[in-house]
């Protein structure tokens, strides 16, 4: 079957009736609380969070903006100088090995039940666990990727979300793999896939940071939609499999239904290289 018979085919389940897109900025005013991550392992849970703030003077919260980063933060509490003046930087040697947590509320936005809810970070730094009222949404490992979970069974329905977004010391973290120098020296961010310059570089001095440094998005697709999976890696032949969701119907007696395939006569297996398949 010819690929632009597929992908007419694909637009057609497109065009069936649904509800609006939304895209909701989540960016703007958190808070920020943070404490010594402990020696017997790094909190996880908002549970853990709880037994570290029932010890006196252990956990502190502060205001914090998105996108952003910590030390910004602690800047503007005043607990921290100019990073630029004298030599302030080395003030931020002594938050290294501590926790952050980034939290906020926001009201479940209006949709369908047919529609979908996708939180999205365009950059967390870095190893992170993220929670929706009480319940683990996902993890994250990468400062130089987008996040984005599905989160359509966890919110309150017609309420308001509690988000929090639990980041661990990455230094701390980087210890628990045997590291070995391969420039000459301890290379530490070699396991962390964080910017190598926060660990100091020819131009800036060292500062580990941490933080939601860019934003964070409430996504609700419309509910008619196409995912598009099993291509095989290669050229030549394949079957392309397109699953729908289409106002919640089954269309049990109707050809758009289940996993549909399409044989391909000439294909390219996808590069980085715009223009192939979108």
């Amino acid at each position: 079957m010819p690929l632009s018979f597929c992908l007419a085919l694909a637009a057609l389940v497109l065009v069936f009736p649904s509800a609006g897109a939304q895209n909701i900025s989540l960016d703007g005013t958190w808070k920020l609380s943070y404490w010594k991550q402990p020696v017997r392992g790094p909190v996880t849970d908002p549970a853990g969070m709880q037994k570290v703030a029932a010890a006196p003077s252990t956990l502190k919260t502060i205001p914090a903006t998105v996108p952003g980063n910590v030390e910004l933060d602690l800047q503007k509490a005043g607990l921290l100088g100019e990073l630029t003046v004298g030599d302030n930087v080395y003030q931020v040697r002594q938050y290294e090995g501590y926790q952050w947590c980034y939290s906020r509320w926001f009201p479940t936005p209006a949709h369908t039940k047919d529609q979908t809810l996708r939180l999205t970070f365009r950059g967390l730094d870095c190893l992170a666990s993220v929670w929706l009222n009480g319940k683990l949404v996902g993890t994250a490992d990468n400062m130089f990727i987008e996040h984005s979970f599905d989160i359509t069974d966890l919110v309150v329905p017609s309420g308001v979300n509690d988000l929090k977004v639990i980041i661990r010391s990455a230094v701390l973290e980087a210890q628990n793999f045997a590291m070995q120098s391969i420039s000459g020296r301890n290379d530490e961010q070699a396991y962390i896939r964080k910017a190598a310059s926060q660990y100091g570089w020819d131009i800036l001095p060292r500062v580990v940071s941490a933080g939601l440094w860019r934003g964070v998005e409430l996504d609700v697709p419309a509910n008619g939609r196409t995912q598009i999976a099993r291509i095989p890696a290669r050229s030549g032949q394949g079957v392309l499999l397109i699953r729908y969701t289409v106002g919640g119907v089954e269309y049990k007696n109707h050809c758009l239904y289940g996993d549909i395939p399409f044989r391909l006569d000439d294909y390219r297996a996808w590069m980085a290289k715009a223009g192939i398949y979108q």
